[in-house]
């Protein structure tokens, strides 16, 4: 059962002359993919640990894949090699059984790093 704020990635919505909405551009930032090994706390979570995958990085936000929804609102430390920071759930969506996409705006860097850029293939092993 997904989290409150946390629901099934729908591609039924429809702009102006039948546009698909999610998959229409409105980044105002540039986006890099990377598929880097990560762990989050989740602020206020039974779970500890939450292991994960960081799927794109840009200036202001990232997203995360994970087995498990995070509810919108919640504060989330987001940690891997040689990197460090916090932000805040932006949207969680399932996009398949027990694999949610999460958006994270990022609140602060805790400890700077360079990320391995890669294409935006995703790989979840």
């Amino acid at each position: 059962m997904a989290a409150r704020g946390c629901g099934k990635l729908s591609r039924l919505k429809k702009g102006a002359a039948g546009t698909d909405l999610i998959t229409m551009e409105r980044r105002k930032e540039v986006r890099f993919g990377t598929n880097e090994p990560v762990v989050l706390s989740v602020s206020g979570s039974a779970l500890k640990k939450v292991p994960g995958k960081l799927g794109g990085v840009s200036k202001s936000g990232l997203r995360v894949f994970v087995n498990v929804p995070i509810k919108v609102g919640t504060s989330v430390q987001v940690k891997w090699d040689s990197g460090t920071l916090v932000g805040e759930a932006r949207y969680c969506h399932q996009i398949l059984p027990e694999r949610y996409s999460v958006g994270l705006r990022i609140i602060s860097v805790m400890q700077r790093s360079k990320l391995r850029s890669q294409p935006q293939e995703l790989r979840f092993d």
